[in-house]
């Protein structure tokens, strides 16, 4: 199945503002997190490294609902689904 993915802030630098990847069908967040983090290169590796959705310092959506209110990491994907990674700014 195909997963639209939609980035800002330094995933977007490292992965772009938008891109899809294929995952086996009923693959679950987790299993996405895992294949984007799979695709560290040398100018990625930074951003990569440290990436993990379960953070508390981003925002996951899957077709625009909070991961929260669903099954968190372990939500299963569909075909099609968006899944949007924002990560949260602090500051003042």
């Amino acid at each position: 199945m195909r997963v639209n993915i939609k980035t800002y802030g330094d995933l977007r630098q490292a992965l772009g503002e938008r891109f899809t990847m294929d995952l086996k069908d009923g693959a679950t967040l987790e299993e996405l997190a895992s294949k984007i983090r799979a695709q560290r290169s040398s100018t990625k590796k930074r951003i990569l490294k440290s990436f993990n959705l379960s953070k508390s310092n981003q925002m996951v959506l899957v077709n625009g609902r909070n991961i929260n209110t669903l099954n968190k990491l372990k939500t299963e994907l569909n075909h099609g689904d968006t899944v949007t990674i924002i990560p949260l700014v602090v500051g003042g």
